[in-house]
């Protein structure tokens, strides 16, 4: 596949100060609003595509094929463990299935991240490499969803349980420096909590909202700080009336 004629060749073409990586080229990345977004992920993404393919325009779909993948991988592993919780009597009971590794749960889990992977939705990212910064952020999203699930169901005292909780919150702050898109993360983590996670389950009030709010603060802090750059990105781009 070639350039998409819109927006790709104003990004990847007319736009050359993304290729060098130094001091004035960073600091151009992690302070544009250059086509109403900030997005300083992906312009090093560009900046990768151009070290290792120059003009081979084909390179620069390999990157976003690969990241899409690796997306649908690590989907797999996510919805295979949530529908495996989603079988469980209650918060500390054993899943009514067998085994998290059972043919039939990686089967539907198999078909689960098929249906993601080629969804119109997802594709038309994959194939207009202007909207690298959604495969990207998306990349990350997942990622962190599938660490706070994960850190969630492990044991508690366990020597690196806390890891999978600040990993989940790295992985969200690096979906936001792609696409400011991941706002809705700790939404997500909310309504995760309270299924298949079951965390409401035999809790006074007062504490089932310390339980769900507090974890969230810093996905929060991190969702209000990007959603406001990025109506900022969309002012300067003359986007917002």
């Amino acid at each position: 596949a070639d350039y998409v004629y819109w927006d790709d060749d104003d990004l990847l073409i007319s736009t050359v100060i993304y290729r060098t990586l130094d001091r004035d080229g960073l600091h151009w990345m992690f302070t544009t609003s250059y086509s109403g977004h900030f997005q300083p992920l992906t312009w090093l993404s560009y900046w990768l595509d151009w070290t290792l393919w120059k003009r081979e325009v084909s390179g620069y779909h390999l990157t976003s094929v690969l990241l899409h993948a690796g997306t649908a991988l690590i989907f797999y592993f996510f919805v295979k463990r949530l529908v495996f919780l989603s079988f469980r009597t209650n918060q500390t009971g054993d899943p009514l299935s067998t085994s998290i590794h059972s043919p039939a749960l990686c089967l539907a889990s198999a078909l689960a991240a098929a249906l993601f992977a080629v969804h119109p939705l997802r594709v038309e990212s994959v194939a207009w490499l202007a909207e690298r910064r959604d495969v990207l952020s998306g990349f990350f999203f997942v990622a962190s969803i599938a660490s706070y699930v994960r850190w969630r169901t492990l044991e508690v005292g366990q020597a690196t349980t806390r890891g999978w909780y600040w990993l989940a919150l790295l992985f969200q702050l690096l979906s936001l420096l792609a696409k400011a898109s991941a706002v809705s993360l700790p939404f997500v983590l909310l309504i995760l909590d309270v299924f298949p996670l079951r965390r409401l389950e035999s809790l006074p009030w007062k504490k089932r909202m310390v339980a769900l709010l507090w974890d969230k603060a810093p996905f929060f802090v991190l969702a209000a700080a990007a959603g406001a750059r990025a109506w900022v990105a969309q002012v300067e781009a003359g986007a917002m009336y």
